[in-house]
């Protein structure tokens, strides 16, 4: 019996489905996170999908795992060997993007652009070279993220309210959302908070409604991100792909809605003549298509069948 293995891990959960080789699915389960960099207790959530799927024995299993921190090959041995205690398993460990690549593009190659919270470009070619840039995290500035757009609102705001910069809505609607009437007040909530994060990130809704409603202060921020953010996607088209078209998956709360920020980059990426997407499928099942696609490079239709959705891209068999 030939079974197909998807798991997608993340900081705060784990979902896994699982498959036989006619598509059909046999399990689809959840648990903790199994980022080894954000929990130590990453191997019980990995024991306790192993327990759910209760895979019979004697079976031929394939497994594609994209786990967040799994960015170094040090970290990857060490998911492996986990997994190689649970499972008698042919195992990939890779990182968490590759997923959302995957259910965007069927195993193919090309590049991500995820702008959530945090932001990141990733790619990889039809050697199987990965590639990244970005994902330095909050503290050296994820441009084009969700925390780093909402920084530069709040930024923009304090820098209006002191005579510093130009009048922008934006201050307003900053005043109204901590219920202040300054922006020392708020920048004291900010600062008192144990999760800062958390704060600032939701603020790039309001720069983006601003902009909505034509703010320059607020266009100007997304313009700037935007231009950065393609700026990324070049330099990995050039790294990955020596400068070839590809198709680039757009991702993230911030990216994967209809908004200004969203057409700035399709618009930047059009006139340079690159395709965009939206992901078709969960990272889950972006990592069941990792799995099928790894046994031989060649997603079959039955298995498309069970996940959903159109055939776009690689070669099928029936």
């Amino acid at each position: 019996m030939k079974v197909f293995v998807g798991v997608d891990g993340g900081g705060t959960k784990t979902e896994a489905i699982a498959v036989d080789g006619t598509g059909k699915k046999i399990g689809e389960v959840n648990s903790g996170p199994t980022n080894p960099n954000a929990t130590p207790y990453w191997k019980e959530s990995l024991r306790s999908i192993s327990q759910q799927l209760a895979l019979p024995e004697k079976t031929n299993v394939r497994i594609f795992a994209g786990i967040s921190g799994a960015g170094t090959s040090e970290t990857r041995e060490e998911l492996i060997e986990a997994f190689r205690e649970l499972f008698s398993a042919e195992i990939e460990v890779e990182p968490d993007p590759l997923n959302i690549l995957y259910g965007g593009l069927y195993g193919s190659a090309g590049i991500v652009q995820i702008c959530g919270t945090g932001s990141i470009t990733y790619g990889v070619n039809e050697k199987g070279d990965y590639g990244r840039i970005g994902g330095w995290g909050y503290l050296l500035g994820d441009r084009g993220s969700g925390y780093e757009i909402g920084r530069r609102g709040l930024l923009a705001s304090i820098e209006s309210e002191e005579g510093l910069g130009f009048p922008t809505v934006i201050t307003e609607y900053i005043y109204n959302k901590f219920r202040g009437k300054d922006c020392r007040e708020i920048l004291q909530k900010i600062y008192s908070s144990t999760a800062p994060k958390e704060l600032v990130s939701p603020l790039s809704k309001i720069v983006i409604r601003a902009a909505e409603e034509g703010d320059k202060v607020a266009l100007n921020i997304l313009y700037e991100e935007a231009l950065m953010v393609c700026s990324y996607i070049f330099r990995l088209e050039k790294e990955l792909f020596a400068f070839k078209k590809q198709p680039v998956i757009l991702a993230g709360g911030v990216l994967s809605t209809s908004n200004p920020f969203q057409l700035m980059v399709k618009n930047e990426l059009d006139r340079k003549g690159i395709s965009t997407f939206l992901p078709e499928h969960t990272p889950v099942e972006g990592a069941l298509i990792g799995a099928v696609r790894k046994e031989n490079g060649i997603i079959k239709k039955n298995v498309l069948a069970a996940i959903g959705g159109r055939i776009w891209g690689p070669q099928l068999e029936d």
